[in-house]
């Protein structure tokens, strides 16, 4: 039962004719049993057009009815016998009026004259004869003020209307301009008895018949001559209470009103959900009859609690979405008169305070549903693409329907759906809810919908809510053919991935975006291509394999450790436990150990960013009992296992002993490169040419003596990491000493810190400062992502504007030496250097740690400086040849190489544009393609849960603080102090939040090793890195968090 506080008014029946203009071409098809004509397409709830029309002349005793057809008009005869019918023999060629002039001999009284392509409500009807007394010709016109729907409007040929304070002034096709008094044309038009009369007179004159124009004037053409002629007109707006049949916008604005109405109209006819009673009703109404809308909803209502909703006109409209927006009170004892007024009054303020006018809005009440098993929101395309995805937020919390809409984000999951997948997944209730999208999509004839559910503990589900999702977003989407193009090449190459390599063991692969040299972190999900390939040349294309092979471990050349998908970075997991190996493990342990890591990996999933930690023995640490426990119960030997642990013992003995590498000459390769790095640079290359040969010597450079030293460096320091955390799971190192340790080291980032400080107090000038970090950019392959010299008033906005800083987090100051921390330990470590067979002395393994982290962060600043001065150089060759910084991050740096080595095309300006535009396009996919973080296997590209990761807490603190989220730098001043700072890929161009006292540091991507994790431990600072997606985005939900880092909890505060 739907009750609407207004009555219906009772329909005044009068004698009337209808004329419906039908002969335009409709739908065709190649098959032309499979054609037909506009009338019989599908419209509104599964009812054809003429459906709809004859349904509402019936309503209003209409029984004389005309159809004037051409294209396949037999169709309509055969479904639609008690018609009358006129053929219109130039339906092909004609306009509207010759339809009309076809049927001349039925101009014998009053007329309704509609297109056949045309849908109205009821009411419409109602309101054109209640005035068809009037002897004035009635049209329908919609003043909408949407301009999206307009625009969408102008492209279909639409006749328009110009009005001067109301009155109708001209009327005819499609006018360039209408301003805001203007509207279109609907097609529906009372034709009074007079009218009629000249009408008939007209067509029937020798002048008319013979005339070569009439078959090419519309309908409104007549109706603006009649309009020169002085004849009375009375327009009605109608414009929520009409749709085009062609037009799905216009369709499902029809289907679409406010919240309260929209669940009226579509209980009528959706079968694959509840939805439930409600009493509706105006502000005004409820002004002027309080009690009378009390006893109504105390009556209809069959349930001891509702919920008070709203039903603004403004709430959803086809430009923004006010989702949450107004108030709802929920389980409101319907007994209570006094709590359903107060309730009542809460809404409507809420009206007051979002709108100011607020009489016409409305409110509704329907019983409240508790006792639930899901409740949450659909999108049936992803909101900022448009890409086709049906994606399924919802909470699992029994009493609250609007955890999602309201932003409360406690046990939150996302899953998503490719929209033209045939969904192979066994949950009911996700069947269920995609049975729902599927019959209001083909019932709303949208396929862009906002979709809020419930499902209770009996598997009944209810619909809260369906709107258009807003229009502005929709229309960004792109063509989804492409889309799908570009979906099965990415399957076809994870099915390629997937088999057998040459040079690899393992019979599968797993692809991740945040295991080994995690790209999620250092370059994000979806970079551009410049930041993209700039990566792969410098890191995952050779240089990862190549330093892993001088360590130790098996030669993985010549797979890549990085491949993309539609510009979306993953590391081929396969490739990279692979690249753990110690080269001396036989052919059959080696088989057999890869495949178990990858099993290992996909039963934890949540281990795919502590891949080196949790899933592959990269070294033989303290806690290799644990990884030997983890062996024996998969299955594997004794005989098996101590060749896994004497081949990975020998390994780290060599690298513990600096025989495989040498710390020291790593170094000094770093030295190697600043030399050849500021010899380049004291050439003054002036031609594009000369840039671009600086460019490839430069990261050429970069390779051989940064990058690789670095991922030796790296590795080390990883391998260090490995034992600090065996000593603590042993316990032989507490929480605190663990703390203590990673803090005393001094590294680059104290440096920072304390010449930050020693330039606020004047010791060390700005110019000073920004000679030695000026290099340093939070993006370090972004050539968007400025420069600390190019923007320092972005970074140091305090220290330039008045001389001086925020607060200031320091590192930790400890009395002792980080070395002293392990070996107070000594008689402990060295027990265990013995029993595991290590051969270096308690000394060298802690010098070896602490050289190794120190030197790794000391490489990473170093040869950063390389890739940043690259990018420098190539906003230069970008502006020689026209070319933006924005245009430039569109390049791919192999394509800018190879310009270095031949001659360049003869245009090259234009050769770089169309590269650039080919890379944007391509990127509009990128950023729209939906993938999960780890795939498995092609079929994941269909559907996936956006899984909860286990963040990786650093120090045992905790704080509650308010939440600062930095994503685009701005000039805008920032408050950093006592904040938890927020940032999705945090690499070392952003310690600069670090000379500044925050409270605490949540990053969306990174693992226990990272470079954020070593500057968190380092600054004593409770953090908590590489959180994932589900619950980054309830933190940012959030304005307040407490971080708990001893208990490994996240609370979210407000």
């Amino acid at each position: 039962m739907n009750h609407s506080f207004q009555e219906d008014q009772p329909n005044k029946i009068i004698p009337l004719k209808a004329i419906i203009l039908g002969a335009n071409r409709g739908i065709r098809r190649l098959d032309s049993t499979k054609s037909y004509p506009h009338a019989l397409g599908k419209g509104i709830f599964g009812k054809s057009v003429l459906d709809w029309q004859l349904s509402s002349f019936k309503a209003c005793g209409i029984k004389d009815i005309v159809f004037v057809g051409g294209y396949h008009l037999e169709k309509i005869i055969a479904k639609y016998p008690g018609l009358n019918y006129y053929f219109n023999p130039k339906w092909d060629s004609s306009g509207s009026l010759f339809s009309l002039f076809c049927a001349r001999e039925e101009l014998t009284e009053p007329c309704l004259i509609i297109y056949s392509d045309v849908v109205f409500r009821l009411n419409v009807l109602q309101q054109f004869i209640a005035c068809s007394q009037n002897n004035k010709i009635i049209i329908g016109i919609d003043r909408s003020p949407d301009t999206d729907l307009r625009e969408m409007y102008k492209s279909e040929h639409i006749e328009s209307v110009q009005l001067s304070h109301e009155n109708l002034v001209k009327i005819g096709p499609q006018m360039n301009s209408l301003g805001k008094e203007d509207g279109l044309f609907t097609g529906l038009c009372f034709l009074p008895q007079p009218i009629v009369s000249q009408l008939k007179e007209k067509f029937t004159s020798p002048q008319w018949i013979n005339s070569p124009h009439i078959k090419k004037l519309n309908f409104s053409d007549m109706l603006q001559e009649l309009l020169k002629e002085g004849k009375n007109f009375q327009t009605y707006n109608i414009s929520q209470d009409w749709a085009k049949i062609q037009n799905p916008f216009s369709l499902a604005r029809f289907i679409f009103g406010t919240k309260a109405q929209t669940l009226e109209r579509l209980r009528q006819v959706i079968k694959g959900a509840t939805i439930l009673d409600q009493i509706r009703f105006s502000v005004e109404d409820w002004t002027h009859q309080p009690e009378n809308i009390l006893n109504k909803i105390q009556k209809k209502l069959s349930s001891n609690q509702v919920i008070i909703r709203s039903s603004a006109s403004s709430e959803d409209t086809w430009e923004s979405s006010n989702a949450g927006l107004f108030y709802s009170e929920k389980t409101v004892d319907i007994n209570n008169r006094d709590l359903l007024h107060q309730g009542i009054e809460r809404v409507i303020s809420s009206f007051q305070a979002a709108t100011g006018e607020h009489n016409l809005d409305q409110v509704f009440v329907q019983p409240y549903i508790s006792n639930l098993k899901m409740s949450g929101v659909i999108f049936t395309r992803e909101l900022e693409s448009g890409a086709p995805y049906i994606i399924i937020n919802y909470s699992s919390h029994p009493d609250k329907t609007d955890v999602i809409t309201s932003g409360w984000s406690d046990n939150v999951q996302t899953f998503i759906v490719y929209k033209y997948t045939d969904f192979k997944g066994t949950d009911p209730n996700i069947i269920q809810l995609l049975k729902l999208v599927k019959e209001l999509e083909q019932s709303t004839n949208l396929d862009s919908l906002d979709i809020e559910f419930a499902i209770d503990q009996h598997d009944d589900c209810f619909l809260f809510q369906a709107r258009p999702l807003v229009l502005p977003l929709i229309r960004k989407k792109f063509n989804d053919k492409d889309f799908v193009l570009e979906k099965n090449s990415i399957k076809t190459f994870i099915n390629n991935l997937m088999q057998r390599r040459p040079y690899l063991f393992g019979e599968k692969t797993i692809l991740g975006n945040m295991p080994d040299w995690n790209p999620a972190e250092m370059i994000g999900t979806a970079p551009r291509p410049l930041a993209l390939t700039l990566y792969q040349y410098l890191i995952t294309d050779k240089v990862w394999g190549e330093s892993r092979q001088c360590l130790g471990y098996k030669d993985t050349y010549p797979e890549p450790l990085m491949i993309s998908l539609a510009g979306k970075p993953y590391i081929d997991i396969r490739t990279s436990l692979n690249s753990f190996l110690p080269k001396e493990l036989s052919l059959e342990v080696s088989e057999r150990l890869i495949n178990y890591y990858l099993e290992r990996l996909q039963r934890y999933p949540n281990f795919f960013d502590k891949l080196e930690f949790e899933v592959a023995i990269t070294c033989l640490s303290f806690d290799f009992d644990k990884h030997a426990r983890n062996l024996t119960e998969s299955g594997f030997q004794k005989s098996s296992i101590d060749e896994i642990k004497t081949s990975v013992l020998k390994l780290t003995n060599n690298i513990l002993n600096e025989t495989s590498i040498n710390l020291d000459h790593q170094l000094q390769q770093l030295e190697i490169l600043t030399k050849r790095r500021e010899n380049i640079l004291s050439l003054k290359n002036i031609s594009a040419s000369e840039i671009l040969k600086g460019i490839h010597n430069l990261l050429d450079d970069c390779i051989r003596y940064g990058t690789l030293p670095f991922s030796n460096l790296a590795r080390c320091a990883f391998i260090s990491t490995a034992f600090l955390k065996s000593l603590h799971s042993i316990k032989i190192l507490s929480q605190a000493d663990y703390d203590l340790f990673l803090q005393s080291i001094p590294t680059i980032a104290s440096e920072i810190s304390e010449d930050m400080t020693r330039m606020v107090h004047g010791s060390l000038s700005m110019k000073d400062f920004l000679n030695r970090y000026g290099h340093l950019r939070p993006g370090t392959y972004d050539i968007l992502s400025p420069r600390y010299d190019e923007s320092p008033e972005i970074y140091f906005p305090n220290i330039i504007q008045t001389n001086s800083l925020q607060e200031k987090r320091n590192p930790i100051k400890t009395e002792r030496d980080a070395k002293e921390i392990i070996l107070e330990k000594r008689p402990a470590l060295n027990a265990l250097l013995k029993q595991h067979g290590i051969t270096c002395s308690s000394e060298q393994l802690v010098y070896f740690m602490v050289k190794s982290i120190q030197a790794r962060e000391y490489a990473k600043f170093e040869f950063t400086k390389n890739i940043s001065v690259v990018l420098q150089k190539l906003s230069q060759f970008g502006e020689i040849n026209n070319m933006s910084i924005d245009d430039m991050s569109f390049t791919s740096i192999y394509y800018l190489l190879s310009l270095s080595t031949s001659n360049p095309p003869s245009d090259i300006k234009r050769d770089l544009k169309m590269h650039a535009r080919r890379h944007m396009k391509q990127y509009a996919l990128t950023q729209s393609i939906q993938l999960p973080s780890l795939i498995y296997s092609s079929d994941d590209l269909d559907y996936f849960y956006h899984k909860e990761m286990q963040p990786n807490f650093i120090t045992s603190k905790k704080v509650t603080a308010d939440l600062l989220k930095l994503d685009k730098l701005t000039h805008e001043k920032l408050d950093l102090t006592d904040k938890i700072i927020c940032i999705e890929n945090a690499d070392p161009g952003y310690d600069w939040i670090f000379g500044y006292k925050i409270a605490g540091l949540v990053t969306k991507y990174g693992g226990i090793a990272s470079h954020m994790s070593i500057r968190a431990a380092e600054f004593g600072l409770p953090a908590a890195i590489g959180c994932g997606d589900v619950i980054f985005q309830k933190i940012l939900h959030s304005t307040k968090i407490e971080l708990n880092c001893a208990t490994r909890q996240i609370h979210f505060v407000k």
